[in-house]
C-alpha cells in the first residue's frame, strides 16, 4: 500500500496511508502440560507526508510519521477507503495541563 506521491496543490498538513496493520500477538504463561496462551490484537493505521522518492531528495517540512491505534470498527471502515485517500493532520503542542502551546 506504500505509495510516493508529490503534486504541485499540496498542503503541508497532507498525509496518506503508509500501512493499516492487524496485528495479532500470542502470549505464553506456565511451562510444560500447564502452559496457557492469550491472543491479543491490535490494530494500527501508519500515516506519512508523501515526497518525491529517489537516491536524492528532499524531505519536505513538516514531515509526520504518524501511527494511531484504532479500534475493530475503525479498522473495518478504514479498510474500505482508497488507497489513495489522504487525511488533513492538525497538530498542536499542549502543555501538561491541557493549554496550548502555540496557535
Amino acid at each position: 500500500m506504500t505509495k510516493s506521491v508529490y503534486m504541485d496543490s499540496r498542503t503541508s498538513n497532507q498525509v496518506s496511508i503508509n500501512a493499516l496493520k492487524k496485528i495479532e500477538e500470542t502470549k505464553w504463561f506456565g511451562f510444560g502440560l500447564k502452559h496457557k496462551s492469550k491472543t491479543e490484537i491490535y490494530y494500527l493505521l501508519e500515516l506519512k507526508t508523501p515526497y518525491m522518492g529517489g537516491t536524492l531528495y528532499t524531505l519536505p517540512c513538516p514531515m509526520y510519521d504518524i501511527k494511531l491505534d484504532l479500534t475493530k470498527e475503525e479498522y473495518e471502515d478504514t479498510k474500505k477507503f482508497d488507497e489513495n485517500t489522504e487525511f488533513i493532520v492538525d497538530l498542536r503542542l499542549k502543555e501538561k495541563h491541557g493549554k496550548e502551546k502555540y496557535e
